[in-house]
């Protein structure tokens, strides 16, 4: 059972430094961040 979860644990980290050394992800990233300003911008010129 704990190594079950162990594997488990070690997949999803695999994975994840996968994704996060990938370009696509870098790009998602950017993608995101330019996304995330612009909603900041938004709740900006609402809340004003």
């Amino acid at each position: 059972m704990h190594s079950a979860i162990t594997q488990l644990a070690a997949f999803a980290f695999s994975t994840v430094m996968n994704t996060l050394s990938s370009p696509s992800y870098a790009s998602i990233m950017e993608k995101w961040e330019r996304k995330e300003i612009g909603n900041d911008e938004e709740v900006a010129m609402v809340s004003s």
